[in-house]
Protein backbone atom coordinates (compact mmCIF):
# COMPACT_ATOMS: atom_id res chain seq x y z
CA UNK A 1 0.00 0.00 0.00
CA UNK A 2 1.36 3.49 -0.97
CA UNK A 3 0.48 4.84 2.77
CA UNK A 4 3.62 2.83 4.30
CA UNK A 5 5.83 4.23 1.44
CA UNK A 6 4.79 8.06 2.18
CA UNK A 7 4.75 7.26 6.26
CA UNK A 8 8.58 6.05 5.66
CA UNK A 9 9.38 9.32 2.97
CA UNK A 10 7.43 11.49 6.09
CA UNK A 11 9.72 10.44 9.19
CA UNK A 12 12.86 10.59 6.79
CA UNK A 13 11.32 14.14 6.47
CA UNK A 14 11.23 14.82 9.91
CA UNK A 15 14.43 13.30 10.96
CA UNK A 16 16.37 15.40 8.37
CA UNK A 17 18.48 12.34 7.10
CA UNK A 18 19.92 12.15 3.98
CA UNK A 19 19.44 8.44 3.42
CA UNK A 20 18.81 6.25 0.65
CA UNK A 21 14.96 5.23 1.16
CA UNK A 22 14.18 1.34 0.57
CA UNK A 23 10.53 0.81 -0.53
CA UNK A 24 8.99 -2.59 -1.98
CA UNK A 25 8.76 -2.30 -5.79
CA UNK A 26 4.78 -1.74 -6.94
CA UNK A 27 3.09 -0.45 -9.44
CA UNK A 28 1.49 2.12 -7.46
CA UNK A 29 4.65 2.84 -5.37
CA UNK A 30 6.08 3.95 -8.95
CA UNK A 31 3.37 5.84 -10.44
CA UNK A 32 4.13 8.27 -7.07
CA UNK A 33 7.55 8.14 -7.87
CA UNK A 34 7.39 9.40 -11.16
CA UNK A 35 4.99 12.12 -9.95
CA UNK A 36 7.33 13.46 -7.40
CA UNK A 37 10.52 12.98 -9.64
CA UNK A 38 8.39 15.08 -12.65
CA UNK A 39 7.84 17.46 -9.82
CA UNK A 40 11.27 17.52 -8.40
CA UNK A 41 10.52 16.56 -4.92
CA UNK A 42 12.76 13.09 -5.65
CA UNK A 43 16.88 13.37 -6.61
CA UNK A 44 16.99 10.04 -7.92
CA UNK A 45 16.02 6.26 -8.22
CA UNK A 46 17.06 3.02 -8.82
CA UNK A 47 16.12 -0.28 -9.02
CA UNK A 48 17.45 -3.13 -6.48
CA UNK A 49 17.30 -6.25 -7.01
CA UNK A 50 17.62 -9.27 -4.46
CA UNK A 51 17.47 -12.53 -5.08
CA UNK A 52 13.15 -12.63 -6.51
CA UNK A 53 12.09 -9.45 -4.55
CA UNK A 54 12.61 -6.46 -6.19
CA UNK A 55 12.99 -3.02 -4.07
CA UNK A 56 13.37 0.91 -5.30
CA UNK A 57 16.25 2.86 -3.63
CA UNK A 58 15.43 6.86 -4.01
CA UNK A 59 17.02 9.63 -2.74
CA UNK A 60 15.27 13.03 -1.58
CA UNK A 61 16.18 16.62 -2.24
CA UNK A 62 16.70 17.91 1.33
CA UNK A 63 17.28 21.72 0.01
CA UNK A 64 13.77 22.78 0.70
CA UNK A 65 11.37 21.92 3.59
CA UNK A 66 8.87 19.39 2.33
CA UNK A 67 5.21 19.09 4.00
CA UNK A 68 3.29 16.00 3.73
CA UNK A 69 -0.28 15.44 4.64
CA UNK A 70 -2.58 12.35 3.95
CA UNK A 71 -6.32 12.87 2.88
CA UNK A 72 -7.61 9.52 2.11
CA UNK A 73 -6.43 7.30 4.78
CA UNK A 74 -7.69 2.74 5.11
CA UNK A 75 -10.63 4.10 7.40
CA UNK A 76 -11.49 7.00 6.06
CA UNK A 77 -11.74 7.37 2.10
CA UNK A 78 -12.63 11.09 0.35
CA UNK A 79 -13.37 11.05 -3.05
CA UNK A 80 -14.04 14.32 -5.05
CA UNK A 81 -14.88 15.36 -9.09
CA UNK A 82 -12.58 17.21 -10.76
CA UNK A 83 -14.65 20.27 -9.71
CA UNK A 84 -14.66 20.38 -6.25
CA UNK A 85 -11.06 18.83 -5.72
CA UNK A 86 -9.67 22.85 -5.32
CA UNK A 87 -13.03 23.99 -3.39
CA UNK A 88 -12.08 21.17 -0.95
CA UNK A 89 -8.40 21.59 -0.27
CA UNK A 90 -6.35 23.59 -2.64
CA UNK A 91 -7.68 26.70 -1.85
CA UNK A 92 -4.56 28.76 -1.72
CA UNK A 93 -2.78 26.88 -4.71
CA UNK A 94 0.35 25.65 -3.15
CA UNK A 95 1.73 22.19 -3.94
CA UNK A 96 0.14 19.18 -5.13
CA UNK A 97 -2.71 16.78 -4.57
CA UNK A 98 -2.46 13.12 -5.85
CA UNK A 99 -5.83 11.49 -6.98
CA UNK A 100 -5.97 7.39 -7.77
CA UNK A 101 -8.56 7.64 -10.51
CA UNK A 102 -9.67 5.05 -13.16
CA UNK A 103 -6.43 5.32 -15.71
CA UNK A 104 -4.42 5.62 -12.47
CA UNK A 105 -2.74 7.64 -9.54
CA UNK A 106 -2.25 11.58 -11.63
CA UNK A 107 -1.83 14.95 -10.25
CA UNK A 108 -5.26 17.51 -9.43
CA UNK A 109 -3.95 19.28 -12.45
CA UNK A 110 -4.31 16.36 -14.83
CA UNK A 111 -7.52 15.64 -13.07
CA UNK A 112 -8.75 17.98 -14.52
CA UNK A 113 -7.58 18.38 -17.72
CA UNK A 114 -8.73 15.31 -18.63
CA UNK A 115 -12.18 15.86 -16.37
CA UNK A 116 -12.36 12.84 -13.89
CA UNK A 117 -12.30 12.54 -10.19
CA UNK A 118 -11.14 9.56 -8.21
CA UNK A 119 -10.11 9.40 -4.48
CA UNK A 120 -7.95 12.05 -2.76
CA UNK A 121 -4.78 10.45 -1.33
CA UNK A 122 -2.31 12.81 -0.50
CA UNK A 123 -1.32 16.47 -0.59
CA UNK A 124 2.97 17.16 -1.07
CA UNK A 125 4.13 20.70 -0.87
Amino acid sequence: MYTNFLKTIKNHILIRKNVKIKIKYTNNNINIIKILLKKDFIECTRIHKEKTKCFLILTLKHKFKIFLKFISKPSVRIYSNYKQIYNILNNNRIGIIIISTSIGIITEKEASIKKIGGELLFKIW
